[in-house]
């Protein structure tokens, strides 16, 4: 038998199409930057990528043999108000538990604090999982415009092999929700020194002690 297709239902299938890719797109990782961006052949670089929706990355893909890399640890970014509506939240839901009876809302209590708790985590191991990177992200904040899609932040390690071969290559992460769009990241020949914050005087200044050199 052969349906006909008006016009309406054309109509509405594309509107079917698109709010179904919207739905599955709202959630997908990306990484919008990564610092620094470079590595010098035959050396170790601790780099910072910062996106959206990175919890629980498990893998690093890149596309040049030469390079290598381990995940070291996920935090997240919170401003002053999401903290205390956090540890508002989290009180509340501890004062409740101390008088509902009903187990069935209580497993919905416990299973809400037990992600509170890991939000919170998230935060309070900044300081001790790179003071350096942290001590720069909390000194530039100021210089930030507010963008929830960068809130993420995964640290890795990288390594280039001495015989890697220089130039571009690309990076993504992988996560329970899938993988990133890939980002830029290059391979060279001469040292990658990252830039300190603060540094807004002469006497605050980077030293770059050889050259040539990437400043980062």
């Amino acid at each position: 038998m052969i349906r006909k297709i008006t016009g309406t239902g054309i109509k509405a299938s594309a509107v079917f199409i698109l709010t179904a890719f919207f739905l599955t797109a709202q959630d997908r990782p990306h990484i919008g930057y990564i610092f620094p961006a470079g590595i010098k052949r035959g050396e170790k670089q601790i780099v910072l990528l910062g996106g959206q929706f990175l919890e629980g990355a498990v893998e690093i893909r890149v596309t040049s043999e030469g390079l290598s890399g381990k995940i070291q640890s996920f935090t997240k970014i919170l401003d002053q108000q999401q903290l205390r509506n956090l540890n508002n939240r989290k009180e509340n839901i501890e004062d409740r538990l101390q008088k509902i009876g009903n187990e069935e809302e209580k497993k919905k209590l416990v299973k809400e604090l037990e992600r509170i708790h890991t939000m919170l985590s998230y935060e309070e191991k900044m300081e001790d999982d790179d003071p350096e990177m942290m001590r720069f992200m909390k000194q530039i904040e100021r210089k930030k415009q507010p963008n929830a899609q960068l809130t993420d932040l995964v640290r890795i390690e990288l390594e280039a092999k001495k015989n890697a071969v220089p130039g571009r290559t690309e990076i993504r992460i992988v996560t329970p929700k899938g993988v990133t769009d890939p980002l830029v990241f290059y391979i060279g020949d001469y040292p990658v020194i990252t830039e300190k914050e603060p540094n807004d005087q002469k006497k605050q200044a980077v030293e770059i002690s050889a050259l040539p050199a990437v400043m980062s």
